[in-house]
């Protein structure tokens, strides 16, 4: 399998960093930077130190047209599939690999891991995707970044919870394979690039559900520690949300 890994930023070196430093050891799979304005030289620093490539703005347009650009990498280099990644996630050693295996054992057309409570989100999304503990099994702390790998290692071991398909995902991690296309907007758009930074999940979910229902597979013995809230700032959620709540809300 050919996997491409891309990662978004505009902002959070330093959380980027330990990103990027542990995906290092990932095999068969291609990660690159999307950077939402890449006149940073710091982030240039970042790129030479871990030869991972940037894809690159001249000024800021956003989350979704990051997303877009992806997403066009993706199609034409003939990847078999693509990840989409905040920059403020660690990602375990097997995650990739299992999302991927699970992807291809079933009908969906979208996939997606398990996280901590906090990293997976409020609303329904967060309800199907986040971890409290692992208890009966063990007393780790899910919460805790230093555990992440650990984690991983302890759901598939033990295999607590069962995969669910639903209707809804949130999109600070997921992935898909071409078979994804027939849901492209206009230009080879994969997502409406009049959405700059949040919803832009919520409106290709639509758009897959009205055509198929649960069809995105949420894949619960694999794991990803999400940091969460280093993406954008107060002002540019708050923004965002008001775009929410006339669209969807």
């Amino acid at each position: 399998m050919k996997i491409l890994l891309a990662i978004t930023t505009f902002n959070e070196i330093n959380i980027t960093e330990k990103c990027i430093e542990k995906i290092q050891h990932l095999k068969n799979i291609y990660p690159i930077l999307i950077d939402d304005f890449s006149n940073r030289d710091n982030l240039k620093l970042l790129s030479m130190k871990f030869k991972i490539p940037i894809i690159g703005k001249v000024k800021h347009y956003g989350l979704t047209h990051s997303w877009n650009l992806a997403y066009k990498y993706f199609i034409e280099n003939d990847y078999d599939f693509l990840y989409i990644s905040n920059n403020d996630v660690l990602i375990p050693e097997q995650t990739i690999n299992l999302l991927s295996e699970s992807l291809i054992n079933s009908d969906c057309y979208v996939v997606v891991p398990c996280s901590t409570v906090k990293g997976a989100g409020i609303g329904k999304c967060g309800i199907a995707q986040g971890i409290k503990n692992l208890k009966p099994v063990s007393d780790i702390d899910v919460n805790k970044p230093e555990n992440y790998q650990e984690v991983q290692n302890l759901l598939i071991k033990y295999q607590l919870f069962k995969n669910v398909k639903e209707n809804f995902f949130n999109g600070f991690f997921f992935g898909f394979r071409k078979n994804i296309s027939k849901f492209e907007l206009e230009n080879n758009n994969l997502f409406n690039p009049k959405l700059i930074n949040l919803t832009n999940e919520i409106d290709l979910y639509t758009r897959i559900k009205k055509t198929d229902s649960k069809k995105i597979l949420y894949v619960k013995t694999a794991f990803i520690f999400h940091y969460k809230g280093y993406t954008l700032d107060i002002n540019s959620r708050r923004d965002n949300l008001n775009l929410v709540r006339k669209k969807y809300l």
